[in-house]
């Protein structure tokens, strides 16, 4: 970011959007942290707790806003709107005790110890917040860890600006800005700003931490990209439901619940570890088909009943609204609503319907589709949409999208797909064979069109799919109902083409799936009785390029390479979702860009009228170690080679923009 002249910065773009989002979660993580104290000497919160405060509410950053006084929850109201914030990034667990928050290319270390000792760590650099006192001690130590770039004066003035009215932005000239007598901005929020600013600077060749800390901390090894790396593969039993088997796992307040299926009016939510039914908890006619945390509660869609229930404890469950049609088994949090599906799957004479709430206990009706079959089965959040997924009576596959969440645009898809996750930018959905004209398979969809990614023959459903950092976990149905085993977990470490079958189980249907804490915990079903909760880890055990390093090797310059300045119609860029864009010359049609020996993700042709083809590799440029090498590949030969010196820069034989 450059000095600017004008009182007024003008952000624009993909970048300060990120910018924003970075502060906007450290914002909330320090608020739970110093509770808006004038000072840094109250109690505060254990890590654990403030993670699973913060969690619970990523998905509606609006409702902290709750425990906010008018004046913070304003302010705080203000930067969501301005920089267009729906949801926040997730704190995961990386071992006992430390978690991880993935910020655009860099990561936010929390550490029981250091976070007893008001510490958090970004990248190398080390933030003692119970050692700033003052505004000019904030300035100092920003000045310390930015030493060499920009003036953090000039920084402060900017986002001051951009953020506060003049009124509030007075109390930032102060260096009394902790007294009680101020109108308060609030330590959490200064503090959050400063490491915001942190977040989306290049500090990899900075060697130094904060002068407010001792020295460089370090938390030892984590998995590969906070995935699922990292142990010896294992998967061990944690129980059997009393019923058929299980549907649905979801994380709520730190303790997995699981949702079950069955016939005999029994428990139908339990804890996961150790395995048990709630009590009271409720029982539905087949099963709780869907789990999603909201807004601080949990809400469950039910099957045969096709009834919502809610819970804020996770035993004390409430009935909030009737569907009206037999099936619920889809849930989605999109822009500050829940949404729900209530599915026909087998009568023309009954709708089916998609409602939506804002608090979990109001429902409103989105959607109608009429006296026809329409069995939706999946509702994800995208981008700027909500899409719902649904199968006809005539097998027949669509897809209904919409960005205000009451008009709704239909479109057919290539095949019947059944569960969906958004990872590394792209929803990643899975497809059912069954009741569809499709088969069983693994798709990525980036907004404009389906890629299927892996073919799943003998598996009547690929029934659930999630990623978890740089690895894609995926599961799979035999048959429904069907005896004699065979569901199955699968995995592609390092990005979505490597995949492998980890477990084949005993049951013959698996629904449910889950990551916490590095762990995979999936649910399976077995008609008649038997289905469990297992729990497994290492998936993968880095023996893979992709797994053990995404991003390829770096090595010293290529003197065989060219510059990317001489090769005609080269650009090495950032695109606008932040991914690694490899465009080449028209002559190298049917070729593709392997970067520091890592195959792209996917290859194509420029649609603009262009027609250049261009590779894109779903990571930023700049975790690509510098410097790189592109090799460009026709037909398996290398035709030739580019050398990237700055992998974090745009470097191409045009002009033209990073983020675009």
């Amino acid at each position: 970011m450059k000095p600017h002249n004008s009182k007024v910065m003008k952000f624009k773009g993909e970048p300060m959007k990120r910018y924003i989002l970075t502060i906007v979660a450290l914002f909330s993580l320090i608020y739970n942290q110093v509770t808006w104290a004038v000072n840094f000497k109250q109690e505060i919160r254990p890590l654990s707790e403030m993670v699973l405060i913060y969690n619970s509410m990523r998905t509606d950053p609006i409702s902290i806003t709750k425990n906010m006084d008018s004046h913070d929850g304003r302010l705080y109201r203000d930067i969501l709107k301005k920089g267009k914030i729906l949801e926040l990034p997730e704190i995961t667990k990386i071992k006992e005790g430390v978690y991880q928050l993935i910020a655009g290319e860099d990561r936010v270390i929390f550490d029981e110890k250091n976070w007893n000792k008001r510490i958090i760590i970004v990248n190398a650099f080390a933030i003692a917040l119970s050692k700033i006192s003052n505004m000019n001690q904030l300035m100092e130590t920003l000045g310390e860890v930015l030493s060499g770039k920009e003036k953090t004066v000039s920084f402060f003035e900017q986002i001051r600006d951009f953020f506060f009215t003049p009124a509030v932005a007075g109390v930032l000239d102060s260096t009394s800005w902790l007294t009680s007598n101020k109108a308060l901005i609030g330590a959490g929020l200064l503090a959050a700003l400063s490491v915001g600013y942190m977040i989306y600077k290049n500090n990899k060749d900075d060697k130094k931490s904060s002068s407010s800390t001792n020295s460089n901390l370090s938390v030892g090894p984590s998995t590969a990209g906070g995935g699922v790396a990292g142990k010896t593969f294992s998967i061990s039993e944690l129980g059997a439901s009393q019923d058929h088997g299980f549907f649905a796992i979801e994380e709520f307040k730190g303790q997995l619940y699981a949702g079950s299926f069955g016939y005999g009016k029994k428990q139908m939510i339990y804890k996961v570890e150790p395995l048990a039914p709630v009590s009271p908890g409720f029982t539905v006619k087949e099963s709780v088909c869907a789990l999603r945390q909201f807004n601080g509660s949990l809400i469950a869609n039910t099957e045969s009943d096709g009834l919502i229930y809610k819970t804020t404890d996770g035993n004390n469950w409430q009935k909030v609204h009737d569907g009206g049609a037999p099936v619920g088994c889809a849930l989605a949090v999109h822009k500050g609503y829940i949404y729900a599906a209530s599915a026909n799957p087998n009568e023309n004479t009954k709708p089916s319907y998609i409602y939506r709430s804002k608090d979990g206990s109001s429902w409103e009706k989105v959607y109608d589709g009429g006296k026809k079959v329409e069995y939706i089965r999946e509702l994800v959040s995208y981008g700027d949409h909500v899409y719902a997924f649904y199968v006809t009576d005539q097998n027949n596959t669509f897809m209904l999208k919409s960005t205000d969440g009451q008009t709704w645009d239909k479109s057919s898809t290539p095949a019947r797909m059944f569960r969906g996750s958004v990872h590394k930018g792209l929803l990643y959905l899975t497809s059912a064979g069954a009741h569809a004209a499709g088969s069983s398979g693994i798709w990525k969809y980036d907004g404009s069109s389906f890629t299927q990614v892996h073919a799943v023959p003998g598996k009547s459903h690929v029934s659930n799919i999630i990623g978890a950092g740089n690895d894609l976990i995926a599961i799979t149905t035999k048959q429904w109902k069907g005896q004699g085993g065979g569901a199955s977990l699968l995995v592609s470490c390092g990005g979505d083409s490597n995949w492998v079958e980890k477990k084949v189980f005993d049951e013959t249907e698996s629904w449910g799936l889950a990551v916490s804490g590095g762990y995979v915990y999936v649910g399976t079903k077995q008609h008649g009785g038997g289905g469990k909760i297992y729990k497994a880890q290492g998936l993968c055990d880095g023996s893979s390029a992709d797994a053990a390093n995404p991003t390829g090797t770096a090595t010293a310059s290529d003197p065989n390479a060219k510059s990317c300045s001489d090769v005609e119609g080269f650009v090495w860029k950032m695109n606008k979702q932040g991914h690694l864009a490899v465009v080449m010359n028209k002559a190298d049609n049917g070729c593709k860009a392997i970067v520091n020996g890592r195959n792209p993700d996917q290859c194509k042709n420029l649609d603009d009228g262009d027609g250049r083809p261009f590779c894109r590799h779903y990571t930023s440029p700049s975790s690509f170690q510098a410097p790189a090498t592109v090799e460009v590949s026709c037909s398996g030969s290398v035709k030739y080679k580019v050398n990237i010196p700055d992998t974090g820069k745009r470097c191409s034989y045009y002009p033209g923009g990073w983020g675009d």
